[in-house]
């Protein structure tokens, strides 16, 4: 049983590093999910700054997911202060992004 924990914590610590490494490199979809790990200390300890840092990286490259987590964030004033004009502004850019692909 010891031995499973090990090896999921350390199957866990390579995906999140390779996550990190994607994530740097300007791969859009590990900086999003990058994100929202570090937004929920999901796998990683929970830093809404990072957190922030990467959801803005993806929601300049227009990903809606990404513009989605980012004004969620600045609407509850996660990782900055909250700011209701800016969480609008990114949730309305996610909204229009995916109407057009409808």
């Amino acid at each position: 049983m010891l031995l499973l924990f090990a090896v999921t914590l350390l199957l866990n610590a390579q995906t999140v590093d390779e996550i990190k490494t994607k994530a740097a490199a300007g791969d859009i979809e590990a900086q999003v999910r990058l994100a929202a790990m570090l937004a929920d200390g999901d796998g990683v300890s929970q830093d809404c700054t990072e957190a922030l840092k990467w959801a803005r990286l993806a929601a300049q490259k227009g990903d809606s997911k990404a513009q989605v987590l980012l004004g969620g964030m600045f609407y509850r004033g996660l990782g900055t202060t909250k700011d209701v004009k800016e969480a609008a502004m990114w949730l309305l850019r996610s909204r229009v992004r995916i109407n057009s692909h409808s």
